[in-house]
């Protein structure tokens, strides 16, 4: 579904967007409230795509024997650390030359983290500045 909702606004934007799975996360049923994973999702994606002015932006899909793990990449502008460190923060958005004309109002991943927590599941980010960012998120399967 999060695929769908973006890959047309991806394209028009000249990005590539890709979906992967693996086997088992391909196959898996799990159980968890789908709806507010799939709004995390959506913001996490949402910020991948207006932080990403050219390269690509994949969802990859894990899954172990306690969770499904969703990894989000993206070729966008990066962050320092001391920027990781506040990212989830309410209201916190990282402005910079190249983004001062980004829209937001910085609660995108601070509503994606307290949904994720409240499925008992972890969001973390990993990002070089000039290169890109890597969102993975973790829920427990049951």
């Amino acid at each position: 579904d999060v695929y769908e909702m973006f890959k047309q606004q991806t394209e028009k934007k000249g990005l590539r967007f890709t979906i992967s799975a693996d086997e088992k996360a391909r196959n898996a049923v799990i159980q968890t409230d789908t709806e507010r994973l799939k709004q995390a999702l959506v913001n996490i994606v949402s910020n991948a795509l207006k932080y990403t002015f050219h390269g690509e932006i994949s969802l990859k899909q894990k899954l172990d024997e306690k969770y499904i793990e969703l990894v989000i990449e993206d070729t966008g502008v990066g962050m320092t650390v001391q920027q990781q460190k506040r990212l989830f923060d309410k209201f916190y958005r990282a402005q910079e030359e190249e983004t001062k004309d980004v829209s937001g109002t910085g609660l995108g991943l601070w509503i994606a983290k307290q949904l994720i927590e409240h499925m008992n599941g972890t969001i973390s980010v990993e990002s070089i500045k000039g290169t890109g960012s890597t969102f993975t998120v973790r829920v427990p399967r049951q």
